[in-house]
């Protein structure tokens, strides 16, 4: 963004036919975006919306970019298109758009949101406070009953996983390295599941219910265990758009299924922890509940009574919407999920074609989740 003086918000969508290109076009150009042009992309149409603004580049910006994406997200959705990118680009160069099948301009034309971008509430930072580790050895017994070898991680064979998991456990100096490699790198390499990802979710389990870890490396661990159990979520409503348009079902990612039951499997011991746990963990361990709420009754009350004490945040935000979804209260999950989507910076919305309101609100809030302030002292 170097050299920009000001934002402006693209979108870009696809549609199967010229046809319904130019019907989406005409109805994103009423709608108020300065320029809309279409042209065709592999046997399909590409249809690109521009939000002139100007934004300055700041956080109420990028708030109001996201905000006219929704707008226009909801018009491809009506016109069987899928959301295929968003992001700002620079104010200052509309007039190089090149001539395009489709090509509307509407000079001064701004989206007609019907409001000003939501400012979000302001973040909490939750207390880290908690009672000192008090365990001194991690299970590990059955470690090497996994048959790693013939399992695979993003760079092949995981016959690896193990050793890194040992080292994990002792707690070295090293350790967020580890933490990179196993779960960033090998596991979970840019969001994708493997075969070996969802056996190592029981042993990533058992390093907190030892509770051998100090409370910020556990907090991290808490954040991995969302981050992993959510890829199911995550993978049904990033596909669910082009699914429903093409006429056919939203399928999830593979191992994504597996990996969600394997942390589904230990979270009933897990949530035992709540007590020993410090606020910053309980919200992450209330959005695990909220993802199963099968198993969320010893902290029903906890979750609900947490939200109340934190109304007017983000944080409390995010447990009510936790609360909801234990409730398995789909129209109060649907609001609070609403409230949640219109913080992020893409045109995340509530609710998604093809899949439930709980799919969709599990996936804006694990993500919200996974973006809250981490305390100082972590």
């Amino acid at each position: 963004m170097a050299g920009w003086s000001a934002m402006a918000g693209q979108h870009r969508f696809v549609v199967l036919s010229e046809a319904v290109a130019a019907g989406l076009a005409q109805a994103l150009s009423a709608a108020g975006f300065a320029i809309v042009a279409g042209r065709p992309q592999q046997q399909r149409w590409l249809v690109e919306a521009v939000d002139a603004g100007p934004y300055a580049m700041d956080a109420a910006g990028f708030a109001s970019i996201a905000a006219a994406g929704r707008l226009a997200r909801r018009l491809a959705r009506q016109h069987e298109g899928w959301w295929a990118g968003s992001g700002p680009c620079d104010a200052g160069r509309l007039d190089a758009v090149p001539a395009h099948p489709i090509l509307l301009r509407r000079i001064g034309a701004r989206p007609g949101t019907g409001q000003l971008p939501v400012v979000p509430p302001r973040s909490k930072r939750l207390s880290m406070r908690c009672p000192a580790p008090a365990g001194t050895t991690v299970d590990l017994h059955d470690l090497d009953d996994v048959p790693w070898t013939e399992l695979e991680h993003a760079y092949g064979p995981a016959g690896d996983v193990p050793g890194l998991i040992r080292r994990f456990a002792s707690v070295p100096d090293d350790w967020p390295g580890i933490l990179r490699e196993l779960i960033g790198d090998e596991l979970f390499h840019q969001g994708t599941c493997y075969s070996a990802s969802a056996p190592a979710m029981r042993f990533l389990a058992r390093l907190i219910m030892s509770d051998t870890v100090a409370v910020g490396r556990r907090h991290e661990l808490w954040l991995d265990l969302l981050w992993a159990a959510s890829r199911w979520e995550s993978s049904l409503v990033g596909s669910a758009e082009r699914a429903v348009a093409t006429g056919r079902q939203p399928v999830p990612q593979p191992w994504t299924a597996q990996v969600r039951s394997a942390v589904g499997a230990e979270l009933p011991r897990l949530l035992t922890r709540w007590p020993r746990e410090p606020e910053a963990a309980r919200l992450v361990m209330a959005a695990l509940a909220a993802l199963f709420p099968e198993t969320a009754g010893p902290v029903t009350a906890e979750v609900a009574a947490m939200a109340d004490r934190h109304q007017g945040t983000q944080e409390g935000v995010l447990l009510a919407l936790a609360r909801a979804m234990i409730a398995r209260d789909d129209v109060a999950t649907l609001e609070t999920a609403a409230v949640a989507a219109e913080w992020s910076t893409e045109p995340q919305m509530p609710d998604t074609p093809g899949v439930t309101t709980a799919v969709t609100a599990g996936d804006i809030l694990a993500g919200a989740a996974m973006r809250t302030l981490v305390p100082a002292d972590a």
